[in-house]
């Protein structure tokens, strides 16, 4: 199975329409394996997260 098919099947059997992933800025490797494998870097929005606290 390949990475764009793994992607796909992941996403429909989490009924999800879309999958982010994210990574560094720096992680040029990680940038370029995804967009390799048929994702899009999205140039509009921003990312955030938040950690849970314990």
């Amino acid at each position: 199975m390949t990475k764009k098919q793994y992607s796909t099947e992941f996403k429909r059997e989490a009924g999800a329409v879309r999958v982010d992933l994210g990574r560094a800025k720096t992680n040029k490797v990680a940038q370029g394996l995804y967009e390799k494998n048929v994702f899009v870097k999205d140039t509009v929005f921003y990312g955030y997260g938040l950690e849970s606290v314990q």
